[in-house]
Order: structure tokens, then C-alpha cells, then sequence
């Protein structure tokens, strides 16, 4: 049967069936007009199946709770080869009709419909779960502890929801699907009239895949008129739907808003615009422009400039003289003509040009005084060159691959020209985004990319300054509060409390979790909080305030020591403990022992210490990795890296142990540092007798002001590379260790990938901060939120607590390998940032390659961790078996 739309002449052949929950329905048919020449198409009249669409009462929605996120990630997983294009007539019907309706050309729409299944595979989908929404609470149930003492419980629920997309491209109909899995929702999608097949394909692929699954029975796709009153007024209600996601912008969702009651939530995905910033060093020679033009280029072009992410203003710092407008007309010239050379699957000239577009091109070109136009003649796009500074008025509207390149002085030029409606900035050079990253968001920049990376979307990743997916979930929250009693006494005796009130790292109830707790207490409560223990001290808690802290060692010194309380006779390690010019010198003769190119001389020696050590454990089928594996290898690996000889290496343990222990409970370092001195004396005169060429033996020879160094200087910084050079280490490694062998997926997916090995290194630094804190003295009176802190007052730095800021770390409870740049604090910032973090790295990383040749290992039993000295980050042992 054929019709003709009303009003039209095209001939329509095209029927566009409903899918409901498994359902494939075909009657009822009327006839809609399509978008772009003349297309329509016939689809059920929406009428008659508006009492199909809502799910009606919602405890049908309990199979989907009763999914896992394993569950999801085997549907989708199973369901992805099948949409591969060359295997499924359905997205062969949908790419064939899309020609009609996008703007896309068949080429870049193939492209686009051949990407589909790399959405669905495993890896892809269990990153959406994990890092947009989490998958602990997408599971069940999340047991959590107020500071107070109180108990609740998180879920994540999905929600009933309707998901008018945008027909942009087909990607979206998929990511829809996929996101409404992920969060167990039940999901009615309205087809766009630009695509009105894609979401209906893979609807249809999902039931001939598992028909009979949940996610299977909880989808519905259809099309209606946006602004059907019909449809609408009885679609978009409370006890039918609970949110609205919508994509596009007024006018996909001006008539939804008249419906937005308490009840009913609207998710809006509404266009923005987006722009490049290319620092000086793109424009300094010719292959750095020639490389440049070809990265920008992908930024404006792919996906015919239609995305959101897709530039179109490119500021570029070549200055604004007559040089330097000179020079960014040069680098134009190359982008247009690498834009010409992108691959038909990515780009390629529009099928529609802008006809009031084509006419501001035309205009700009009898203003050359003003404007310089690059190419466009044949709408195959052009590129703009402002002379002003300035883009072009009408900026807001290019399109089919036209660019304009603003010459600016500085980058802060371009940010101050940005608002709420940008969405995404690519950015070269790399180090230019650091300086701009703190700066664009509070003009309303959303994403910051490198140059060329634009158009990568991350489906796992917040997008347009939220997250959708946090929205599209109904969090549920379950509290318990004990009657008063026996529960409720110890409840009002919590240590939480207590200990966030009064602060003392020594007290006898500061565990590893009860500090966790405090130290979140406090960076919520304020900037700035006060402890009267151990005579009186300022806590700065939040990652911003701690980072200052670090950075600034004029204000903050550490030369009165780090360690509070203090006994009274304990030396000063070096260079910590030391402010400028002090700092300078001995950080000067100890940083050779640690710099990257010896650290690099020293890995096959590492590797063959750590291959010697896992071996036996191996063998044996499993043993206490912290024993046999995390204690000895930073002091083997200490002697190969300074020279401490093997019966050092043995001792080193023993005495800092008893160094901890003692140190904030004596009055005097009677108890533990006589003994660290002998053997610290005893190292320095066999470094003398050998005459040798390691570190230690030429450290040794060295000089200060023409003269030896004398035994206190050295014994300052041996206890330096003694204490520094295995504790924190070893506590490090251990955690790193213990996290992976509570969860085999993150050994699996190490093995599988092992280039995420240095991450999952960081994120047990960040997670695990191996030193919770430090404290510094004030030189000066600071202001830190309001709060003043006098001159010569001690200011406690709580690193562990600043290492789990959620302004700084999103999800930050949670070990992720997905943090670049994972910006912790564990190593410290500034003059003192850690000279040994190469060496560190180093070691963990060969420990994770080393174990990963072996059999996977799990835990035998669950350690106990706790703090030496209330401040390192200990576990107690860590017993595996492998295999």
C-alpha cells in the first residue's frame, strides 16, 4: 500500500511500525512527514496505542531490580555482535532511509551505523555503570555511616521514563537504550522524525536476541507529533512517567515543560556550542602548524559539524598585530585544506548548505579590511580569519564544516569570549589545559579535550556539566535511628564524633575507618577546623587548601618537623624537615640517587628482585604477601638505589617500627633513636672504607662551603632515605595488593590490559594515602575561608582526607583507573614533593607485572589495618593463595 502525505507530493512507501515490550505492532497506520526531501513516512497512529505505552503499575518494574549489573553487561554484551550492519537487515532498512532525513551524508551515516556495536561490548558498558552512576548501589543496597553514628542504607532505582532523542545521529538511539539498561529502567522512547528507525531496529534486534529478557519487556519505541496534545496530555503524567529525558533543544522541548509537575522530572540534553584554543607553541614552525591544522581539523569537520562538540570559533594565540593575524591566516589555509582531506566515513560536504550561511560568507568577503574567507565557494566549507578579535556576529550558526579563526593575544582572551552554552574546548598544547582548567568552569566551559579529540564521546564520562544518568536513577535512602538505650549511648559516644569535635591522630579509637569518617566530617563542616590536643593546632582538610599548603613553603614551613607530637631529641630528616637554603642543599646531594635515569638503570635489577621474591610464593600456592613480598623488596631495592648494606637492610624494619611506636608517647628520643644512630654511623664509616662508586660511598666524599660534610649532616639525610625510602613504600604496596586481591575483576582486567597498571598504582596512593598527614608552622598570618591563623601556629595537613575530596575526585570512595589526571596529594607539592616517587612508581609497577605472569590471588583472610604514629597507613599482614 502507498499514500501521500497531505500537502506533499512524494509518494510514501516507508512504514515505521511501535515496538511495545517485545511487541512488533503494524496497524493502524497514518501517514507523518519525514524531514528533508519531501520524505514521510506511515507509522501507527500513536492513539491507538497510548494505553500500550505507560508500563501502568509499577512493581512490574521488580524484574528489573532483581538484574545485576553482570546481568546488564552480558545482555548488552550479547546483543552488540548482532547490530554489526553487514549481519542485521534492520539497520541496513535504517541506513538506507536516514539518506532521506539527516543531515548526514550516506558515508559518515555508514560510519556511524558500523561503530554501533562497539557501544554494547563488556568493558564499555561496565564503565558507564562504575563510573556514572556506581555499580554497588545499582546492585543493592549501600550500608553507610553517618558522622553521628546514625546507619542508612543507598539504592540506585530505575525510573519510568520517556526519552524524546535528537535524530542528529544514530549513536544517540543507542547510548539511549544502553542507559536505560544500565539503570534498570523502564524506557518509552520517542523516535525522532529525522530517524525514526534506528532505536527502533535495535528494539527489535533486543527481542529476537533474548525476547523474554527484563531489559527485553521494559522498552518501547514509537512516534508521535512533538506537541500532539492527544499523545502528551496523557502520556506525560506522574503515575505514568517519573522523568523526561530529552535531547535537543527549545524547540524538542517546549511542549514537554507545560507538563513538568512535582512528580515528574525533566532531563534536558540541550545543544551547546564549542571552541578550540591553540597556544603559541602550534604556530612556531611549519610542521608544528601543518600538525596542528590536521588535529583541529577532526574538531571541526567530523560528523559535518552537527555535534554539539564540534568546533566552530578557534582562538588562536598568534597575537593580534598584523604579524600575527598574518600568521593565524597562514594556519587557516592549512585547516581548510585539511578539513577537504578528512575520509568520507567522517566528513564530507553538506548535503544542505545554510543558504543564509552561504550569504554571511558572501558578505564577510567585501570586507577585507575585517575578514579574511578561506574557501567556501563551492559550500564544500571555509574557514574565517577575524581581524577584529573578535568572531564573526553570527557565529552561533556555522555549519557545514565553516570555522572561524580568532587571532587573540592570550588564552584568557578566548575564555572571557565563552558562556553557560559552551560545552566542549579543545585545547593545545597539554599544559595549556592545566592553566586554563580552574579558569574556564567559572565562565561555563563543561569539557576540556586535547586538539583533534573532540568529537570522542565518553558515554561514562559527566556530560553537559551533569550527570544524566545520576538523574535518570531514583535514589532511595533508608535511615535507622536506635531508640535510646544501650545502642543509643554508644552511638552518642560514637568516636566519629567525638574525635571530629577534638581531634587527636593518637588517641586510642582513630582507626583507618573511623578516620575516613573524621576526616570527611571535617572537609564537609569547613575549610579551616581547630584541636586543642597536644598543645593546639589549625586542620585544613580540603584538597584545595592542603594543595596551597604543599605549594607554599614560604608561609607554611616544615622546619620545626613534621611530626606531631614530637620527642624531644629526634633529629630532622632530611630534606623534609628542612626549609630554603637549608632544603636546597640537601635535597641537592640526595635527588642523584632517584632521578629518572637512574631509576631506569636500576629496573632489570628490580624486576629481578621482585621475580625472586613472588616465586616462592608462587610455589608454594600462597603466603603473606606484606611479609615476604611488600617488607622486603623497598629495603633491597633501598641498598641498590643509595648503598645500605644487607645487614642495614635487615635492621631498617625492626628500628623504624620501634621509631613510630615511641616517638609521640616519650618525652625524650631516648627509647628508639640512639640505635637508628649507631647503625646509621655504622653505614657511614663502611661507605668511607670502601671508597666505592655507589651513592652512599660518594655521598660521603662530598662537600659543603669547601669542607667535608660532617656525621650530622649525613646521619640527617640517611635517616631521610631510611625512613622515607621503605615506609611508606612498603604501606603503599601493601594496600595496592590487598585491594586487588579483594576483587579478581581488577586483576583480570589489569592482565588484559596492562597499560592501566601505573593507574591502579595512583588510585592505591589516592585511596590509600600511605602518610594521612603532615603538619607545618605558620611564618605568617594566613587567611584560609574566612578563617585567620596567627603566625607561629602549627597547621595540620590532613593529605588522606584532601586525597578524597569530591570537588577533586568524583566517586572518590571508590578505586578507579579511570582518574587522569589522578591529581593526589600522597607525594606531596612543591620544594618537597617526594624525591623518591620515580623509585616508587617504579617498584609497583614491576610487582604488578611480575604478578600478573602468575596465577590470580585472592584473599585467605581479611587483614587489620591501622596507623603507626596516627599517621601511616599500616596493614598487619596480607595472607593470598594463588589460582
Amino acid at each position: 500500500m502507498t499514500t501521500t502525505s497531505p500537502g506533499r507530493s512524494a509518494v510514501t512507501a516507508l512504514t515505521v511500525p511501535a515496538y511495545l515490550r517485545g511487541e512488533t505492532v503494524g496497524d493502524h497506520l497514518i501517514t507523518f512527514s519525514g524531514r528533508g526531501q519531501d520524505a514521510g513516512f506511515r507509522a501507527p497512529d500513536p492513539a491507538t496505542v497510548l494505553d500500550r505505552l505507560p508500563l501502568g503499575d509499577p512493581s512490574r518494574m521488580r524484574d528489573l531490580y532483581e538484574l545485576t549489573t553482570e546481568d546488564v553487561v552480558g545482555y548488552l554484551a550479547a546483543l552488540g555482535p548482532r547490530l554489526a550492519l553487514s549481519e542485521n537487515p534492520l539497520l541496513q532498512e535504517a541506513l538506507a532511509h536516514a539518506a532521506d532525513w539527516s543531515d548526514l551524508s550516506p558515508g559518515v551515516l555508514r560510519g556511524c551505523y558500523e561503530r554501533l556495536p562497539e557501544f554494547f561490548t563488556a568493558e564499555a558498558v561496565r564503565e558507564i555503570a562504575e563510573r556514572a552512576v556506581g555499580t554497588a548501589c545499582l546492585d543493592g543496597w549501600t550500608r553507610v555511616r553517618t558522622t553521628d553514628g546514625w546507619r542508612a542504607s543507598v539504592r540506585a532505582i530505575g525510573s519510568r521514563a520517556v526519552h524524546i532523542i535528537a535524530g542528529n545521529s544514530p549513536e544517540i538511539a543507542a547510548l539511549t537504550l544502553i542507559r536505560n539498561a544500565v539503570t534498570r529502567g523502564d524506557a518509552i522512547i520517542k523516535s525522532p522524525s529525522n530517524d525514526p528507525l534506528t532505536a527502533l531496529a535495535i528494539a527489535r534486534t533486543m527481542a529476537a536476541t533474548a525476547p523474554d529478557h527484563p531489559l527485553t519487556r521494559h522498552v518501547a519505541v514509537a512516534y508521535w507529533k512533538g506537541g500532539d496534545e492527544r499523545i502528551e496530555r496523557a502520556l506525560y503524567r506522574p503515575e505514568n512517567v517519573e522523568k523526561i529525558v530529552a535531547w535537543g533543544g527549545f524547540a524538542s522541548v517546549r511542549h514537554v515543560t507545560r507538563y513538568i509537575q512535582p512528580g515528574l522530572e525533566l532531563i534536558s540534553l540541550d545543544p551547546k556550542l564549542s571552541a578550540t584554543v591553540i597556544g603559541p607553541e602550534a604556530f612556531t614552525d611549519s610542521d608544528a602548524m601543518a600538525r596542528t591544522a590536521r588535529l583541529a581539523a577532526v574538531d571541526v569537520g567530523a560528523l559535518n559539524q552537527l555535534g554539539c562538540f564540534n568546533a566552530r570559533v578557534i582562538y588562536a594565540v598568534t597575537g593580534r598585530d598584523e604579524k600575527g593575524v598574518e600568521r593565524a591566516a597562514e594556519w587557516a589555509e592549512l585547516l581548510h585544506q585539511e578539513v577537504q582531506r578528512l575520509p568520507g566515513h567522517l566528513s564530507s560536504r553538506a548535503k544542505r548548505f545554510d543558504p543564509d550561511l552561504r550569504a554571511g560568507l558572501l558578505a564577510l568577503r567585501t570586507a577585507p579590511d575585517w575578514y579574511r574567507v578561506i574557501g567556501g565557494r563551492q559550500d564544500e566549507g571555509a574557514v574565517i580569519v577575524s581581524r577584529t578579535g573578535e568572531p564573526v556576529a553570527f557565529h552561533t550558526a556555522l555549519s557545514g564544516r565553516v570555522a572561524n579563526v580568532v587571532p587573540v593575544d592570550a588564552p584568557e582572551d578566548a575564555v572571557r569570549a565563552m558562556n553557560s552554552a559552551t560545552q566542549t574546548v579543545g585545547v593545545h598544547p597539554e599544559s595549556l589545559k592545566e592553566r586554563l582548567r580552574d579558569l574556564v568552569p567559572l565562565y561555563g566551559v563543561q569539557r576540556l579535550v586535547s586538539l583533534g579529540h573532540a568529537t570522542r564521546f565518553r558515554a561514562e564520562l559527566p556530560q553537559d556539566a551533569m550527570e544524566p544518568l545520576r538523574r535518570m536513577v531514583k535514589w532511595i535512602v533508608d535511615e535507622t535511628y536506635d531508640e535510646p538505650g544501650e545502642e543509643g549511648a554508644a552511638a552518642s559516644a560514637c568516636p566519629v564524633a567525638r574525635l571530629t569535635a577534638a581531634f587527636d591522630h593518637h588517641d586510642p579509637e582513630f582507626t583507618p575507618e573511623v578516620a575516613r569518617r573524621v576526616q570527611q566530617a571535617l572537609r564537609e563542616q569547613g575549610r579551616v577546623a581547630r584541636t586543642e590536643a597536644h598543645g593546639g593546632a589549625w586542620l585544613l582538610s580540603r584538597h584545595e587548601d592542603v594543595l596551597r599548603a604543599l605549594s607554599d613553603d614560604e608561609t607554611f614551613s616544615s622546619g620545626s618537623g613534621i611530626f606531631f607530637p614530637r620527642a624531644e631529641g629526634t633529629p630532622r630528616f632530611a630534606p623534609l624537615e628542612y626549609d630554603p637554603p637549608e632544603h636546597t642543599f640537601f635535597r641537592a646531594l640526595m635527588r642523584p640517587a632517584f632521578v629518572r635515569a637512574q631509576v631506569a638503570r636500576l629496573a632489570p635489577q628490580v624486576r629481578e628482585v621482585v621475580s625472586g621474591l613472588v616465586a616462592p610464593l608462587v610455589a608454594r600456592g600462597g603466603g603473606d604477601l606484606i611479609r615476604e613480598l611488600c617488607t622486603p623488596l623497598p629495603l633491597v631495592v633501598l641498598g641498590l638505589a643509595v648503598g645500605f648494606t644487607e645487614g642495614a637492610q635487615r635492621r631498617l624494619r625492626d628500628l623504624t617500627r620501634n621509631m613510630w611506636a615511641r616517638m609521640p608517647k616519650d618525652g625524650s628520643a631516648a627509647g628508639f633513636w640512639p640505635q637508628m644512630e649507631e647503625l646509621l654511623q655504622s653505614e657511614i664509616q663502611q661507605a668511607r672504607e670502601r671508597a666505592g662508586d655507589d651513592f652512599l660511598a660518594r655521598l660521603v666524599r662530598a662537600e659543603r662551603a669547601g669542607r667535608p660534610l660532617t656525621d650530622a649532616e649525613l646521619r640527617v639525610m640517611l635517616v631521610g632515605f631510611a625512613v622515607g625510602g621503605h615506609q611508606t613504600t612498603l604501606n603503599a604496596l601493601a594496600h595496592l595488593l590487598w585491594t586487588l586481591a579483594r576483587a579478581p575483576e581488577w586483576q583480570h582486567r589489569l592482565r588484559e590490559r596492562p597499560e592501566l597498571m601505573p593507574a591502579a598504582a595512583e588510585e592505591a596512593l589516592r585511596l590509600w594515602t600511605p602518610a594521612d598527614h603532615s603538619t607545618r608552622v605558620t611564618t605568617r598570618d594566613v587567611e584560609i575561608g574566612g578563617v585567620t591563623i596567627p603566625a607561629g601556629d602549627r597547621v595540620i595537613l590532613l593529605t588522606g582526607a584532601a586525597n578524597r575530596d569530591p570537588a577533586v575526585f568524583p566517586d572518590p570512595e571508590a578505586f578507579r583507573l579511570d582518574r587522569p589526571p589522578n591529581l593526589h596529594l600522597t607525594f606531596g607539592r612543591g620544594i618537597h614533593f617526594c624525591i623518591g616517587a620515580p623509585l616508587a612508581r617504579l617498584e609497583f609497577r614491576i610487582v604488578l607485572e611480575e604478578l600478573a605472569r602468575h596465577a590470580p590471588y585472592a584473599l585467605t583472610a581479611e587483614p587489620t589495618r591501622f596507623y603507626e604514629n596516627g599517621r601511616h597507613l599500616a596493614l598487619d599482614g596480607l595472607e593470598v593463595r594463588f589460582g
